[in-house]
């Protein structure tokens, strides 16, 4: 077992998550990042492709890096609305937002497949 030593342990990358990882890594020098997942972006890596947000892209996401361009869709459903991101979307910037100043410069690393993560009632 490979042990790690964090002053801030966050578990999980979802939207959350991200956030205050954001946080952490503007202000501090943490650099580590713990998800069971294969990418950072929570629920959204295994959302339905036709699934959206429901608000406005630029509401969405961390501080260091925007989602969108903040531009009224001129045409569809939400025509005359701010622009709402796809799951694909949100993947890629969460991807991207891994490697932004404000997220640890390229922190992200999927886990090992060979060492799952604990089960919940073994943390402590």
């Amino acid at each position: 077992m490979h042990t790690i030593e964090a002053d801030y342990l966050v578990v999980g990358a979802g939207a959350m998550g991200m956030a205050l990882i954001d946080t952490l890594v503007t202000e501090t020098e943490a650099r580590v990042v713990v998800d069971r997942h294969h990418a950072p972006g929570g629920h959204w890596t295994m959302a339905y492709p036709c699934v959206r947000l429901h608000q406005p892209s630029a509401f969405y996401g961390v501080n260091s890096s925007r989602l969108g361009s903040d531009t009224i869709d001129q045409v569809g459903w939400n025509r005359g609305l701010f622009e709402v991101a796809t799951a694909r979307e949100i993947c890629a910037y969460t991807t991207a937002s891994c490697g932004s100043p404000g997220c640890g410069s390229g922190s992200w690393a999927p886990p090992s497949p060979s060492s799952p993560p604990p089960p919940p009632s073994s943390m402590s």
